[in-house]
């Protein structure tokens, strides 16, 4: 093997250790989300929550402990958390941590108390919510069509964000 190409391997094997994978396989994108399916998906905790058209907004956010802008984001998730609950709209985390047991321990020491899902075979990120990398963050009107679609780490508790988020959930300008 070449010295370049002996390279490439390891390249490769240290963004997807260190960082987030360029992509999920198989992702398609989509325009909504049938709500009503969530109703029996189970929480890293091992609780089920109930997420049907008509209860509000929804903010989800796909993430892993082994991407790193996905941990770094997470404390802002749960600041907005903690607002927009107040107004109505929910933030809703989704692991696609093969151990779901260390996604739940990640989120019990972050101290996160927006609901978490666990989606270990990716089978409900890339099927139904067309997520192609992490971390991505997905703006959920209350009739189930998605308004917008993050794909990078942003700071969520900023006041500004937080209002464009409010705006564009309610319907307003994207």
């Amino acid at each position: 093997m070449k010295p370049a190409a002996a390279i490439l391997p390891v390249l490769v094997a240290g963004t997807i250790a260190t960082g987030c994978a360029p992509e999920l396989p198989g992702a398609v994108a989509e325009s909504s989300i049938d709500m009503a399916s969530w109703e029996s998906a189970s929480l890293a905790d091992g609780r089920t929550l109930r997420l049907a058209p008509g209860e509000g907004a929804v903010v989800i956010n796909v993430w892993a402990t082994w991407c790193e802008p996905c941990r770094r984001e997470m404390a802002s998730l749960e600041a907005a958390h903690r607002l927009l609950a107040s107004r109505g709209i929910r933030v809703v985390g989704v692991s696609v941590d093969r151990d779901v047991l260390l996604a739940r321990e990640f989120a019990r020491r972050q101290g996160l108390t927006f609901a978490n899902f666990s989606d270990p075979e990716q089978a409900l990120v890339r099927d139904r919510l067309g997520v192609r990398r992490l971390p991505t963050t997905l703006g959920v009107a209350a009739d189930g069509r998605v308004r917008w679609r993050d794909e990078s780490p942003r700071d969520w508790s900023d006041p500004e964000r937080l209002a464009w988020v409010e705006r564009t959930l309610a319907g307003g300008a994207r």
